[in-house]
């Protein structure tokens, strides 16, 4: 079996881009899904993306700080995540950066996530927890 390799960390410390820059041009044959991290031109963050690790496809706001209150989308991980995860299986490697928040509160994504990510022999997972 490959290893598996979870980063940890404060919100912020560079996590998602250390991954991002070690694979470099490699993301490209990996799976899963990156998080982005949106702000608006004072700095200050405004929302969060996820998008497919190889680059391919939209982004999908999961999370909206632009409001009086954050809007929460579970749906972007019933459909986008989903998606992700079950496209991981077929490649080389997976990213699936950030487990945890939002994603934790989708029975759906988390169901698929505990399926793929457990019963998919040899192939290593890269998620960023924190």
């Amino acid at each position: 079996m490959k290893p598996r390799l979870f980063l940890t960390g404060p919100s912020g410390i560079g996590k998602s881009t250390m991954i991002s820059r070690e694979l470099g041009e490699r993301i490209r044959h990996a799976g899963g899904f990156l998080t982005v991290r949106n702000r608006n031109e004072e700095g200050r963050v405004i929302g969060f993306d996820i998008y497919s690790a190889d680059g391919y496809g939209p982004r999908d706001r999961f999370l909206d700080l632009t409001g009086e209150r954050p809007r929460v989308d579970l749906e972007v991980f019933s459909g986008a995540g989903l998606d992700y995860l079950r496209r991981a299986e077929e490649r080389p490697f997976a990213v699936l950066d950030e487990i945890g928040g939002v994603e934790l509160l989708n029975d759906a994504f988390m169901d698929e996530f505990g399926y793929v990510y457990g019963t998919v022999p040899g192939d290593p997972r890269l998620p960023t927890i924190g």
